[in-house]
């Protein structure tokens, strides 16, 4: 259930479906409630961690793999 106008921002605010489809009606929506969410950013070395707890609006922050860990 995602009302017409948060559809056509997201299609609108996404420069890669406008490529791929002629209409924001064309595609097909869905809302997902989430509590937790996990980030990742791969780029940098060590990779960053971060934890959102929405409920909360607390953030954790952290980084991936064994040699690099929070202190």
């Amino acid at each position: 259930d995602v009302e017409d106008d948060v559809r056509q921002w997201i299609y609108e605010n996404n420069p890669v479906l406008p490529r791929l489809y002629t209409s924001w009606e064309s595609l097909a929506y869905f809302c997902l409630p989430i509590a937790e969410m996990d980030y990742y950013d791969l780029s940098p070395t060590p990779p960053v961690f971060k934890h959102f707890d929405l409920m909360t609006g607390e953030v954790s922050n952290g980084f991936v793999g064994e040699r690099f860990k929070n202190k």
